[in-house]
C-alpha cells in the first residue's frame, strides 16, 4: 500500500469537500463510542483534523495536551473552539502512555454510556476516514481490540519499518501474537479492556505494547483493520519517538515476558548444585532441582506470565508433562555434555542443558501448556 501524504487532506479545501461527499454523507450515523487523542507539540493542522473528525458523531473527543506549553497555546484554542472537543492538560509532559491513560480515565469516568474508545495520533497519520471504520467495527464488536493495521512497504521511513518489524516478531515470540502492526495509535479498545489498562503503570510508547501484552493475557480478540499508511515527509520527523530510548524501553517490557521461566531456571540450577554439595546422586539432584524449581513457580508463571484458558487441573497435568519431558531431556543433554567436556564443573553442565532448552521449554508452556485462544483477525 503506498505511502500517502496527509497535508493535502488536512489543508485543501477542495479535497475535503470531496471527502465530505464521498464519505461522511454515507456514513453518518452516532456513535457510542469516545475519541481519544493525546497531543504533544502538535501543529496547527490538527484543529483542522479534528473538525473532520467531529462530523462523525463521536459521544466527544477527548485530546490530553501532554504538556505542550504556552507556546503551544493557540493551537489548543483553536481545538477547544470545535463542539464535541474536551481537553485535558498535563502540567509537564508525561509521555505517550500517561496521556492515553489519562484520557481514557477521564473518558471512562464522564460517559460511561460508552462501549469503547478509539484512540489516534494528533500528527495526522490516521485519515478520518480510517478512523471511522475502526470506530465502526469497534461498536459492532465491542469485547474486541480494534487495531489499524498498516501495509509496511520499503517506501516508508526506516525506523519505522525496523522497529515494528523488531517489535512484532519479539510479541509472536514472546507472547505468540502474529500481529501484523505492533506499533499502529489507531486502536478501538473495549470499555472492559481500557478499565483494566488504567492500571498499567508505564508511561511512554512502551503502554501500547504493554496494552497488547494485556490483551492477550485476559484472552481478548484481535482485529485488524486495513488502514492507510500515512508520513507526511520522508523520515517522520512530525513524531516524537526516540529510537534508541523508546525501543529500550519497549523490549524491555517483552524480555519481562520470560522473566519469571528464566527465574525458574535459575533457581533449579541453584538447587541442583545444592544437592551435588550434599552428596546426592545425580540423578536425584535432577529431581529435586525440577520438583523445588519450575514447580515452585507455578503460579507466578500462570498469573504473570501466561494467561490460560484451560480448566486448572488441565494446566497442571500438562505442566507436570512438561516437568518430566525437560527433566529427561537436559538429563541426557548433561550426561552427553559430561562425557565431552569432562574436566568441567557439573554445575557447567547443568547450567548449559537448561539454557539449551529453555527457548523450547518456553514455547510449549506458551503454546501448550498455558495455550492462549487463537484470537487474531483480519479484516480489510
Amino acid at each position: 500500500m503506498a505511502v500517502k501524504c496527509m497535508l493535502p487532506i488536512l489543508i485543501g479545501k477542495n479535497c475535503s469537500a470531496h471527502f465530505h461527499h464521498r464519505f461522511f454523507s454515507q456514513h453518518h450515523m452516532p456513535l457510542s463510542t469516545v475519541l481519544i487523542v493525546p497531543a504533544y507539540k502538535p501543529t496547527p493542522a490538527l484543529a483542522l483534523l479534528l473538525r473532520e473528525m467531529s462530523l462523525f458523531s463521536f459521544l466527544a473527543i477527548v485530546v490530553v495536551d501532554d504538556g505542550c506549553g504556552a507556546d503551544y497555546e493557540p493551537v489548543f484554542d483553536a481545538v477547544r473552539a470545535i463542539p464535541g472537543v474536551h481537553v485535558i492538560r498535563h502540567a509537564v509532559n508525561l509521555g505517550k502512555g500517561s496521556a492515553l491513560r489519562t484520557g481514557l480515565n477521564y473518558s471512562a469516568a464522564m460517559f460511561p454510556e460508552a462501549v469503547g474508545f478509539v484512540t489516534a495520533d494528533a500528527d495526522g497519520q490516521h485519515l478520518p476516514q480510517d478512523v471511522f471504520r475502526v470506530a465502526e467495527r469497534l461498536e459492532t464488536e465491542s469485547n474486541v481490540l480494534v487495531l489499524g493495521s498498516r501495509q509496511f512497504s520499503t517506501d516508508i521511513p526506516w525506523r519505522s519499518w525496523f522497529g515494528n518489524q523488531v517489535t512484532r516478531k519479539t510479541l509472536h515470540w514472546f507472547a505468540g501474537w502474529g500481529l501484523r502492526d505492533t506499533q499502529t495509535g489507531l486502536r478501538g479498545i473495549p470499555r472492559s479492556l481500557a478499565l483494566h489498562l488504567l492500571r498499567i503503570p508505564a508511561r511512554g510508547y512502551e503502554f501500547e505494547l504493554e496494552m497488547l501484552t494485556l490483551a492477550r493475557q485476559l484472552g481478548y480478540a484481535a482485529l485488524e483493520v486495513d488502514i492507510e499508511t500515512v508520513y507526511l515527509d520522508a523520515d517522520n520527523t512530525c513524531s516524537h519517538f526516540h529510537p534508541v530510548r523508546d525501543s529500550f524501553k519497549i523490549y524491555r517490557t517483552m524480555l519481562r515476558f520470560c522473566y519469571h521461566s528464566a527465574m525458574a531456571m535459575g533457581i533449579e540450577v541453584l538447587i541442583f548444585d545444592c544437592c551435588l554439595h550434599l552428596a546426592f546422586p545425580l540423578w536425584l539432584a535432577q529431581i529435586v532441582g525440577k520438583v523445588f524449581g519450575p514447580l515452585g513457580l507455578y503460579s507466578a508463571l500462570l498469573e504473570f506470565v501466561f494467561h490460560s484458558i484451560q480448566p486448572n487441573a488441565h494446566v497442571r497435568s500438562r505442566f507436570l508433562t512438561l516437568i518430566i519431558f525437560s527433566g529427561l531431556v537436559s538429563y541426557g543433554i548433561m550426561l552427553v555434555l559430561m562425557s565431552n567436556f569432562p574436566h568441567c564443573h557439573t554445575f557447567f553442565h547443568k547450567a548449559l542443558s537448561e539454557l539449551i532448552l529453555f527457548p523450547l521449554v518456553f514455547m510449549i508452556q506458551r503454546d501448550w501448556v498455558f495455550k492462549s485462544a487463537d484470537t487474531i483477525k483480519r479484516n480489510s
